[in-house]
């Protein structure tokens, strides 16, 4: 189970990762995997009674309010991150915004917003050091692959963007410690199937090709 704290934007992506996620389990296990998604408003909203797997958080919807100082965020998101830490819950990924910013895609300068996202990274950088949350960051991979490549921007949207987006979160969840879900051999051949950033442009193609 996947609890998502994220963009209205960013939804596909999500549905993009647990597909991703759902095949290659699939295929290293060699029998079908569930893997489900819960969409929620805030770090408050996770799942007391039936509690996710992961949480997966992104920064996206900090973007627009630019009127709350970084200072502010920070402080929602570490009693969030805290409050989660708490109730023992399981881990969380912390997704960065892609920094390429289309003229239309958000209200305000684009100097500013860029900038913004820039603070809002390093914002994720410091809450990983001292929470544990992992770093999903969105912005290098998508930088690595490129903005034209890609045709988006910080929004993720288009398909393409959302099957990147994804190949960035599955990688993240594999990443964590879930041996009590996922069994070692089975998590270590999905990554070798998920592969690496230099490979993801073709990647994106099979999963547009529906080739999986």
């Amino acid at each position: 189970m996947i609890e998502a704290v994220v963009d209205d934007d960013e939804r596909p992506a999500i549905e993009a990762a647990a597909a991703q996620l759902r095949d290659g389990l699939a295929v290293a296990a060699g029998e079908p995997w569930q893997v489900a998604v819960r969409f929620v408003r805030s770090l408050d909203d996770v799942a007391r009674a039936d509690p996710p797997t992961v949480v997966v958080a992104s920064f996206l919807p900090e973007v627009a309010h630019a009127e709350e100082p970084i200072a502010s965020v920070e402080g929602r998101w570490r009693s969030g991150l805290a409050a989660l830490a708490a109730r023992g819950d399981p881990p969380v990924l912390l997704c960065t915004v892609f920094r390429h910013v289309a003229a239309d895609s958000t209200p305000g300068d684009v100097a500013a917003v860029r900038e913004r996202i820039r603070r809002l990274a390093l914002l994720a950088i410091d809450l990983s050091h001292d929470t544990g949350a992992g770093v999903v960051d969105i912005d290098r991979v998508f930088a690595h692959v490129g903005a034209r490549v890609l045709d988006t921007d910080c929004r993720l949207r288009g398909r393409a963007a959302a099957e990147a987006a994804g190949h960035a979160l599955v990688s993240g969840v594999l990443g964590l410690d879930l041996d009590d879900v996922i069994p070692p051999q089975t998590q270590e051949r999905a990554v070798e199937l998920q592969g690496t950033v230099d490979q993801l442009d073709r990647f994106v193609e099979r999963r547009l090709a529906g080739h999986g």
